[in-house]
């Protein structure tokens, strides 16, 4: 009888060792909080459109994309893509800010630069994409914020602005100027010719690529 309550007992332990060895062998599962992709900015979207670029929210941004900035001190900076994005937003609005966004993409061959100023009756804007080895423009648009329809509008349109691409810039002197009529108004490396009917647009669109192009002169001469 002794033998078989000992028997029991150590059959018992056995199995209640087992039982516990199985609970110590069950790990809960380890959670691991994977970040959500950061949602790009809309800008970023039309800028790099412009220049011929695919992007998507789960890609690495700044392989794809340099932020630079130069000021009026000709100083150059690298920032991320929310001050860029706030920068470049600030000069498109308000055309105000002493300090410029640039745009590197294509492996960081051609850049995007803007241009702002004022015009007839509301702000001109302009946007360039720039080879940066050659200084060629590849690509130009602009857009007229007018107070009142009409004024100038056909600077947006491709038979103005195809006449930038393939120019290269100068710094030196003005890159480009402006016939208007069968007059030279401006004087400049090549010549644009104006639209009919928006004298004072066309004069204020060259004098503004001519003047803020050369903002981004030291960016350009730098490595």
């Amino acid at each position: 009888m002794g033998t078989r309550y000992l028997l029991l007992a150590l059959l018992i332990s056995v199995l209640f060792g087992c039982k516990e060895k199985t609970k110590e062998a069950v790990h809960e599962p380890t959670l691991v909080e994977v970040e959500k992709p950061k949602k790009l900015p809309k800008e970023l979207f039309k800028i790099v459109e412009f220049a011929g670029v695919s992007l998507s929210d789960s890609i690495d941004i700044n392989s794809q994309i340099g932020f630079r900035t130069i000021d009026r001190n000709e100083t150059l900076n690298s920032v991320d893509m929310d001050k860029a994005i706030e920068l470049y937003k600030t000069r498109i609005k308000s055309g105000k800010g002493d300090v410029y966004p640039i745009f590197e993409v294509d492996g960081f061959e051609d850049v995007v630069v803007t241009t702002v100023s004022k015009g007839y009756g509301g702000k001109i804007r302009g946007i360039f994409l720039i080879n940066r080895n050659s200084l060629e423009i590849k690509k130009a648009e602009f857009e007229h914020m007018a107070e009142s329809e009409g004024y100038g509008a056909s600077i947006a349109g491709s038979p103005f602005e195809n006449q930038f691409v393939g120019a290269t810039i100068h710094f030196e002197k003005n890159p480009f100027g402006l016939n208007q009529n069968g007059k030279i108004l401006l004087e400049g490396v090549q010549t644009i010719d104006g639209i009919s009917g928006a004298t004072t647009t066309s004069r204020l669109t060259i004098k503004m690529v001519n003047d803020e192009l050369k903002k981004y002169k030291a960016y350009f001469a730098s490595e």
